[in-house]
């Protein structure tokens, strides 16, 4: 073997100068021979060095997210439709999606929800509520009061209330509904075109001192509640509600403590803690008075009677189809209505372990079907939470516990999306059932995500 000393390009023995630099070749010694080999071997065992360095660089960057299905996020459905979640950034509100990113940004005092594609929004100076459109262009200026209170404020004196609800508190105001929105100013309430012009104007004058305050909801199929309230000596409300036609008719003048919306052509009304059914329009339907009643549902409700001893179940005439009175006589009680002729109560004694029973439509108890509702909530809490320390909480995942995060406040659990929105460390964010922020926890406040259509944003 031969060489040239001056390129140390190698050749065989037939060579006599260099094809390169035409340099006269050497002979290439056992000595020579030994040291490439040498090197070529440190080159190799280098080489080698580095592709393990980097192979172990990479198990640790995604070798830890292996076999891990990270949830797809949009933030626009295939229908047009967003999930949407009011949030709070330097002490003002805006609207983020599903991705995090700002769609209205935070530049309110508050904000509502949007519907028929307006927003209702808190201006920061002012303090008064306007409506915007989703390009934050002012549609209807800033001159309503707010007309409804977050409902965590009615419990806000109450010591079971977490600091995070406390702190979540805001004025807010409904939208647009069936083209009318419910407003109210210093000297009227009533419902707006979305020109701003007035439609209904009602016959109530708020008081802003030490009087009444008054209110008005959004219609449902021509109808809504109105009222007036004030913050009585124990913190709770107290509030007078009657009914209110699209055409400005007054159906009930405020008088009774609650009108709940209807369900199949019926409401229920509550005064001096007893309830009542009337038709969705106000009219008397020969109701029976009950210490609690439920919604009908498939034709049915349960009501409670004789100072809570007695449950039965009712049709729309008002007779009892059975009564339930096997379930005994519990603390507390719910009826969650009829699903293919299916019904489901649930109950809880002084244990405060919650019991589920199911009914047929004439009121028999179906046995079994306790065993699938038990089945049924074991598969929805695969991913969940478990507190620690009586104060905080962590992801349970497949019964494995996750060490991070600490969670300091669950402000909505693992959704259809496998993500939940909590609070870590003072700030809010989203995280994924591997306890990774799929948005950061970043916001001072953050609520539920709410799904609204195209035609509610304005598309």
């Amino acid at each position: 073997m031969k060489y040239c000393k001056n390129c140390n390009s190698q050749y065989e023995d037939k060579f006599e100068f260099c094809r390169k630099c035409g340099k006269k070749l050497e002979v290439l010694s056992d000595e020579v021979t030994q040291s490439n080999n040498k090197f070529g071997n440190k080159v190799t065992l280098l080489l080698i060095g580095v592709l393990a360095v980097v192979a172990v660089g990479l198990f640790f960057v995604i070798g830890g997210n292996f076999g891990k299905e990270k949830p797809v996020i949009k933030a626009v459905a295939e229908d047009g439709s967003m999930e949407l979640a009011v949030a709070k950034e330097n002490g003002k509100w805006g609207i983020i999606d599903k991705t995090g990113k700002w769609f209205i940004k935070p530049e309110y005092a508050s904000v509502g929800e949007f519907s028929e594609g307006l927003l209702a929004v808190q201006d920061v100076k002012t303090k008064l509520w306007g409506f915007i459109d989703k390009k934050e262009s002012w549609v209807i200026p800033p001159k309503f009061s707010h007309q409804k209170q977050d409902d965590r404020m009615s419990y806000s004196i109450m010591p079971w209330m977490s600091d995070y609800d406390r702190k979540a508190i805001r004025y807010i105001h409904y939208g647009f509904s069936e083209g009318l929105a419910p407003v109210v100013t210093e000297t009227q309430m009533g419902y707006i075109d979305k020109q701003g012009s007035w439609e209904i104007i009602l016959p109530f004058k708020p008081q802003k001192v030490g009087g009444l305050l008054g209110y008005v909801h959004n219609f449902k199929n021509g109808v809504a509640t109105y009222g007036h309230y004030r913050i009585g000596k124990n913190g709770f409300y107290e509030r007078k509600e009657g009914l209110v036609h699209k055409s400005g008719e007054i159906l009930l003048p405020p008088t009774f403590d609650r009108i709940d919306n209807a369900h199949e052509g019926y409401r229920i009304v509550r005064e001096d803690s007893k309830e009542a059914f009337i038709g969705e329009f106000g009219q008397d339907v020969g109701s029976g008075i009950y210490d609690e009643a439920y919604d009908f549902s498939e034709g049915l409700s349960v009501v409670k009677y004789n100072d809570n001893h007695n449950i039965a179940l009712i049709n729309k005439s008002f007779k009892t189809v059975k009564d339930l009175s096997y379930i005994g006589n519990p603390e507390t009680m719910r009826f969650y209505g009829y699903k293919d002729g299916i019904g489901e109560l649930s109950y809880e004694y002084g244990d405060k372990k919650k019991k589920y029973v199911y009914i047929d439509r004439l009121g028999n108890l179906i046995e079994n079907k306790n065993e699938k509702h038990k089945k049924t909530t074991e598969e929805r809490v695969k991913i969940g939470f478990k507190k620690i320390n009586n104060i905080q909480y962590c992801i349970v995942r497949d019964n494995k516990t996750l060490d991070k995060p600490i969670i300091d406040y669950i402000v909505s659990g693992f959704d259809k999306d496998r993500v939940a929105i909590v609070e870590v460390d003072g700030k809010t964010g989203v995280v994924d059932e591997y306890g990774e922020f799929l948005i950061p926890n970043k916001f001072e406040i953050m609520d539920k995500f709410k799904r609204y259509s195209k035609a509610d944003i304005g598309e």
